[in-house]
């Protein structure tokens, strides 16, 4: 099939054109190449692609400063004009000490409930924060293949990793109706007729990545569930700011993009005490000296564990 485009003025202009026919009308012509058919018609050239945007992921020290003008702006381009607006929000996540349990983050609100058409399964969160129950469909149409399944399932905020105790429990077929554990498009059996519980922790997950507890079922009354408990995630970040940037064109299209920006948490390996006044390690302190630690020093925050290297130290809070 030839495809051809004319403008106002009846010139050729090929097979293509770019952005700088947007707005304008063009004449088509289309002849099958087979039968000789033909036909005409006109054409409106619009720009419906919004702006694309590029702003990496960053990861800073716990003193770091997460805001646009230490972490940079957002650099937006546009395939067919200017771009007029570039904005932002910030959602922060503080984890403090971690989550243990579905709280936080990790509160089943956060979580989003997925069941096969027509299927009765669902989630108990009435246990939360301590546990969830996965509820296969056990008053459904019977289905063998393909199988009801019952998703619990979340989008992972920070690099880190996951670790659960898991037991199901009624129905007759544990290998069948099974509990899967599914990250992406990667998943796992967790079940089988000679499993049913056991404890289970993934590898490093990274953010953006959908972690999803899956239960399937066939619609019996012989119905299997699952409770998932000491649910932890597991993570470096102390907080994690999702700043969502949003571009517009001149044409009104926008695009928007999510940036990571990691801060995190200071461990033990990082912490350097003040030398000894002890003779040894640094000489006595003389008679009635001061000794509080504004004279004999605090303990310091070291990135890269060099007590040599001074540019990377800080204090507490």
């Amino acid at each position: 099939m030839d495809m051809t485009y004319f403008d106002a003025n009846g010139d050729t202009l090929g097979n293509t054109v770019n952005g700088d026919y947007i707005g304008q009308t063009l004449t088509v012509h289309v002849r099958h190449n087979w039968t000789g058919l033909e036909c005409w018609g006109t054409v409106v050239v619009k720009d419906k692609r919004g702006p694309l945007i590029t702003a990496p992921d960053t990861v800073l020290a716990c003193n770091g400063d997460p805001g646009v003008a230490s972490v940079g702006m957002a650099t937006a381009a546009d395939n067919c004009g200017q771009v007029t607006s570039l904005v932002y929000q910030d959602s922060v996540i503080d984890f403090g000490c971690g989550f243990n349990g579905f709280e936080g983050y990790f509160t089943p609100d956060n979580w989003t409930v997925c069941l096969t058409d027509t299927a009765d399964g669902g989630v108990d969160v009435t246990g939360a924060p301590e546990t969830v129950l996965v509820e296969g469909a056990s008053n459904s149409p019977l289905s063998l293949t393909p199988r009801y399944v019952t998703r619990f399932k979340i989008v992972i905020p920070a690099e880190g990793y996951v670790s659960f105790d898991w037991s199901s429990f009624g129905g007759s077929s544990f290998n069948t109706d099974a509990f899967y554990l599914t990250i992406n498009n990667w998943c796992i059996q967790l079940t089988n007729d000679s499993i049913q519980s056991g404890s289970y922790t993934t590898g490093i997950l990274h953010p953006g990545d959908v972690l999803s507890f899956e239960q399937y079922s066939d619609g019996n009354a012989d119905v299997v569930n699952t409770l998932i408990s000491n649910f932890q995630f597991h993570t470096m970040a102390w907080k994690v700011v999702h700043r969502t940037w949003t571009a517009t064109d001149e044409y009104g299209n926008s695009r928007s993009h999510t940036q990571v920006i990691t801060i995190k948490r200071a461990t033990a390996d990082n912490v350097v005490f003040p030398t000894d006044f002890d003779g040894v390690q640094s000489p006595a302190l003389p008679c009635n000296a001061d000794s509080s630690p504004d004279a004999t020093g605090w303990p310091l925050i070291d990135e890269d564990g060099d007590p040599a290297t001074t540019n990377d130290q800080y204090p507490f809070g």
